[in-house]
């Protein structure tokens, strides 16, 4: 495989686009070997893979393998969630994006690969010089909470190119750090932020409420697990109903109640571009959720 993969990208062209998710390699120096030839390579997927020996030996201690990826300068879409990178790993691929890919990166895919503040701070320090970046998804790491997530926010959106932040499924117990990163990030189309601890305090809610009207071109909002029940969802509700270019809503699992997701659902129904709304496993009854679902038909 490795062989004929090489052979490929020493074609006329070479390899743009290779897609290797969800297979069985073990050893991350097979990377090497797949890679050797690939410096065309635009678009790379290693997701779902079993690098028993640690992704940052791909990245960092196989210094042979940073230089053949390196070498592929024109990497626009990286894409290694469930790789298994943690910390060390996270470390050593921000090298590898410092050294070789801050002018072309565009995408950039981590989620669910037990990633903490140590390796998003890593991250974020390479990210910051990423202009192009306009995609960037972390989400279901677990570990990365108010330091690591307000680091990364920060770093994306400094290019004034961001479009989508995935920061759902963490440990983000403050809003503020997060919500500082993304000031002036104007350009934002989709932010998913469910499933983090910082819905569980009134105060904090308040606070993402009140920064949502700031992100003018915000067309989806994830909030999927969100933990807000009846007392908090209230408080969200305004800023939904200053999102004026919102086509999208994402509450599901979000545990909202009957009385919350009434409250949520009347101020959704202000967003006049809504055409997308996901609302299962929410709580709803038959009373004032019902009701309110009614107005936006």
């Amino acid at each position: 495989l490795a062989a004929a993969l090489g052979a490929a990208a020493r074609g006329p062209q070479g390899l743009t686009t290779l897609d290797l998710g969800c297979n069985n390699f073990t050893d991350s120096r097979t990377a090497a070997r797949l890679f050797r030839a690939g410096t065309a390579l635009q678009r790379l997927d290693l997701s779902s893979n079993s690098f028993v020996d640690g992704f940052e030996r791909a990245f960092g201690g196989e210094r042979e393998v940073l230089s053949v990826l390196g070498a592929g300068r024109h990497m626009a879409h990286l894409r290694l969630s469930g790789a298994g990178l943690q910390d060390e790993g996270a470390g050593a691929l921000a090298a590898a994006i410092a050294q070789s890919w801050s002018g072309s990166l565009r995408r950039l895919e981590l989620s669910a690969n037990q990633i903490g503040d140590e390796g998003a701070v890593s991250l974020a320090g390479a990210l910051v010089q990423c202009t192009q970046l306009v995609a960037l998804d972390v989400s279901s790491n677990w570990y990365i909470s108010d330091e690591g997530a307000g680091s990364l926010a920060a770093a994306a959106a400094a290019g004034g190119a961001l479009e989508q932040l995935d920061v759902g499924g963490n440990s983000i117990r403050s809003a503020g750090l997060l919500l500082e990163g993304l000031k002036g990030c104007r350009q934002l189309r989709e932010l998913v932020v469910g499933d983090n601890r910082f819905f569980r305090l009134a105060s904090q809610v308040h606070a993402f409420a009140a920064c949502l009207p700031q992100l003018p071109r915000l067309q989806l909002l994830g909030l999927s697990g969100a933990r807000l029940g009846e007392e908090r969802a209230p408080l969200l509700a305004e800023g939904v109903r200053g999102c004026v270019s919102l086509t999208q809503l994402d509450l599901s699992g979000a545990v909202l109640g009957d009385a919350g997701a009434a409250a949520l659902l009347t101020a959704a129904s202000s967003c006049r571009a809504l055409r997308k709304l996901d609302l299962r496993r929410c709580g709803l009854e038959d009373g004032l959720g019902a009701a309110s679902l009614a107005g936006l038909l």
